[in-house]
């Protein structure tokens, strides 16, 4: 059973030690602490007893204050701890934490060999019971000493680290504040920031940098929350009625109080909220970096994370931008032999070489790789090599299938990508809510293969990496167990609860602004409405979209731009998707690229589809990466029947996001329809038979009626075996009685090949029920398609030619129409 020891001086005790033990009984149990007034006999303190605890324990807390740097006590046991610190050379067995507001970190009475150690200040008993928590949790875990050794791996970059070296060491530039570290999510730039640091001096090896992660579609405000956080100051600033200049002032004295009052650099994952995906910086964070540049202080403050590259950034003298690319041939080979040697593998040098060259450049597919061969064998890899390449285009579900992740293992790492971040404490308590068999112990499992990573001051949050939560987030739907274990979890917590947690607050304020709860307005952020309304405009509640929309920008003048342009764009779809004519106003506020795409939904909606296609080209003649804009295009392109000009787009797609069912879809379609000079049957089917395998992996209820419906596309196109799509239809029907939309439009090219005009006419009543039949749908011409089907069939001439006349496709679409019509005449 793992102990831990809880050294203070008998005078914190009210203000904060027996606050803390009661929160660690709660969560912990009495018989695993070590604390006088539970352990030790009434009356007087036995020393030899004490020093036999500090041995046995697993973990050390000390409670540094100036009480206790005075305690006689307090400073015999720092001296038994220190040989905890002999023997666990490679572990954090001892914790030191400040808690109060008068001790420094370089306080003259710590100890040398203590300083060594992340000496933070923590002024929250709940907030320090969450970290030793997490901290006894890892320590519980079987391979902890393996997992701190292969975070401390680091091999070549030699290029990079020269660079980064030049930089801190040029003593013609005055300072450099911060610095910015690109490139692609798994290709180690953490790592290399974290060398880097320690090898210039910045920091020592031991470090570990308070960590705040921020997305795409947050701000400045959770910047803020972030920052005091890891600070753990008070947070009561109602950021709806702030300025924007009165919040980059807050930002940046708290920057200031991190490096200062706490020496810490701070550390932030950015997926997009700092440095956009366009590449600019964001106004407010600019800002905040000329604060510094103007300031005396010339220390390092802030390393940043990034997902996109940076650009323009020569203005700010005080910051340095490093691209960290993929990994060197020599960096490969290096990496993989100390990785190999870690896990205890024999592998001779040819072994070695010929794995070598199957990788592409990144850390990850090493550590997969040699995972898979210590899980199983060098002789199931040597059979099996194709594992390194399906895993650089499809990872997460190389993992998944690869270490054999169960049900519970996938229902567990959904619970975690519904939170931006959650601590193990929480995450605990949801999974016994959720009765479900993972224990807190296998994110330990989770963390090795790489699909988490740890954030915070000491690592006690823990987040899902960004491929997982992409692929799991769009498994939208949620088993009844789990979304029962969530709601509980949100009753449980107190929201105006001065002790809460950050990242429990964040999931309960967006849970409570999606189901239209009231909320305190005070805690409210814009980046709570944004994520909400992404939310429900996923689950197509536009109408909900609308409101927030309409009460979040009420406030619009306090808003970043970036965010509030995002929340405009949400509030545009929205109205596009209703049809609603207030869209032609609303979209005069947003400018640029994203303008044409809007005018585009909006005229997709109505059912303009020529209009709707110039405008998506003009936008890929500003933008050309816009990768929604090739979606809709595809989509487009492949309703009016010019698969031609689908396919390549498609493909492109497809190939940038194999996880996504939409581009899934939107490529079978093309690649069915294609012609046979263009896609030799052969290939086809090959290329078909593997999108309905990647469809058949993905876990979410659109993604699996798509898949039913393009198997029975495939049976009827390429097998020609009617029965079996029959089969599949009737299957369809059980699992989807409600979602009809793609059982509809497939129906009617099924009947009409079979010449089945009563199940025509019955799919033609159901087409009329869910609106089809008005001349602004989408699915407008479909519904003259089963027209023209019904008509041909009852030899009605004029009629069918009429509906004919009325499609709005292409010409060639238009005449295969027609000769399947007229075909159908001449059957009779």
């Amino acid at each position: 059973m793992r102990k831990v020891f809880i050294s203070h001086s008998s005078r914190d005790k009210d203000m904060f030690v027996r606050p803390l033990v009661e929160k660690l009984k709660k969560n912990l149990g009495e018989d695993r602490l070590v604390y006088d007034e539970l352990t030790f006999e009434a009356g007087a303190k036995i020393i030899e007893e004490i020093r036999r605890s500090i041995e046995k324990t697993d973990l050390f807390v000390l409670l540094l204050s100036k009480n206790s740097l005075s305690s006689e006590w307090v400073k015999q046991e720092i001296i038994w701890a220190q040989g905890l610190d002999s023997d666990f050379v490679d572990e954090q067995r001892i914790m030191p934490v400040i808690i109060d507001d008068v001790t420094k970190y370089n306080h003259e009475e710590i100890p040398d060999w203590l300083r060594n150690y992340n000496i933070k200040k923590i002024k929250s008993p709940s907030k320090l019971s969450r970290i030793i928590f997490s901290r006894v949790t890892e320590i519980s875990w079987e391979n902890s000493d393996f997992l701190n050794k292969k975070t401390n791996l680091f091999v070549g970059r030699n290029s990079e680290m020269e660079s980064f070296e030049s930089r801190i060491n040029d003593f013609t530039i005055d300072k450099t504040n911060f610095i910015i570290t690109s490139g692609m999510s798994t290709v180690g730039r953490r790592s290399f920031l974290k060398r880097a640091l320690d090898k210039t001096g910045i920091v020592k090896k031991s470090y570990f940098p308070p960590i705040i992660y921020l997305d795409g579609h947050q701000s400045i405000e959770d910047f803020i929350k972030g920052l005091t956080n890891v600070s753990d100051l008070e947070d009561n600033f109602d950021f709806m009625n702030i300025t924007l200049d009165e919040k980059i002032d807050i930002a940046y004295e708290l920057l200031c109080y991190l490096n200062t009052q706490l020496g810490d650099k701070l550390f932030v994952d950015d997926q997009g909220a700092i440095v956009t995906h366009t590449g600019e910086l964001a106004y407010w964070f600019e800002q905040i970096v000329k604060k510094f540049e103007h300031s005396d202080f010339i220390d390092l403050s802030t390393c940043i994370i990034s997902k996109y590259k940076p650009h323009s950034l020569f203005s700010l003298k005080n910051m340095f931008h490093l691209h960290i690319d993929v990994l060197t041939p020599g960096d490969r080979n290096k990496l993989l032999f100390q990785y190999s040697g870690l896990n205890d593998l024999d592998l001779d040098k040819s072994e070695l070489a010929d794995i070598s060259q199957l990788f592409s450049g990144f850390p990850e597919e090493i550590f997969y790789t040699i995972d898979i061969i210590k899980q199983n064998s060098k002789e199931y890899f040597y059979k099996n090599t194709h594992i390194v390449s399906d895993y650089s285009d499809n990872k997460i579900q190389s993992i998944i299938s690869g270490f054999n992740y169960t049900d519970d293992d996938n229902k567990a790492l959904k619970i975690l990508s519904k939170f931006n971040f959650i601590n193990l404490e929480s995450l605990s308590k949801i999974f016994e809510y959720a009765s479900i068999a993972p224990k807190i112990s296998d994110i330990e499992k989770y963390i090795r293969h790489g699909m988490v990573n740890k954030i915070g001051v000491d690592g006690e949050y823990i987040a899902l990496n960004l491929a997982a939560r992409n692929f799991y987030e769009r498994q939208i739907h949620l088993e009844p167990q789990l979304s029962s274990a969530l709601d509980k979890f949100v009753r449980t917590i107190e929201i105006n609860d001065s002790n809460l947690d950050l990242a429990d607050e964040i999931f309960v304020m967006q849970e409570s602004l999606r189901l239209g709860k009231q909320v305190p307005i005070e805690k409210l952020l814009p980046s709570y409405y944004l994520k909400t309304m992404k939310n429900l405009y996923d689950d197509r509640k536009n109408s909900a979209v609308i409101k927030l929309a309409d009460n979040v920008l009420e406030s619009s003048d306090v808003l970043d731009s970036y965010i509030r342009d995002e929340i405009r764009f949400f509030l545009c779809s929205s109205l596009a998707r209703l049809k609603d004519e207030r869209f032609k106003n609303e979209v005069q506020s947003i400018s640029g690229y994203k303008h044409n795409f809007l005018f585009g939904f909006y005229y997709r909606q109505i059912g303009r589809f020529d209009v709707a296609i110039d405008r998506f080209n003009k936008v890929l003649e500003e933008n050309r990466t816009y990768s929604q804009a090739k979606r809709e295009l595809v989509l487009l392109y492949n309703k009016i029947g010019e698969y031609d000009k689908a396919y390549l787009m498609a493909k492109d797609n497809y190939e940038n996001n194999r996880n996504n069912p939409y581009h899934i879809h939107a490529y079978f379609q093309s690649v069915l329809y294609q012609r046979e000079s263009i896609l030799p049957t052969v290939e086809k089917k090959r290329i078909l038979e593997s999108l309905l395998n990647d469809f058949e992996k993905i876990d979410s209820p659109s993604a699996r009626n798509m898949f039913l419906i393009s198997k029975a596309k495939y049976n009827m196109e390429i097998e020609m075996n009617y029965s079996e799509v029959q089969s599949i239809l009737d299957q369809a029907k059980i699992e989807f009685p409600e979602d009809n939309t793609y059982l509809l439009l497939f129906q009617v090219d099924f009947f009409e090949r079979t010449k089945d005009l009563k199940q025509l006419e019955k799919v033609l009543s159901y087409m009329k029920i869910s609106g089809f039949n008005r001349r602004d749908s989408n699915y407008y011409n479909d519904f003259l398609k089963c027209q023209i089907f019904i008509n041909a069939l009852k030899n009605n001439d004029i009629e069918w030619k009429e509906y004919l006349s009325k499609l709005t496709l292409s010409d060639t679409a238009r005449l295969a129409i027609k000769e399947r019509a007229m075909k159908l005449i001449d059957q009779q």
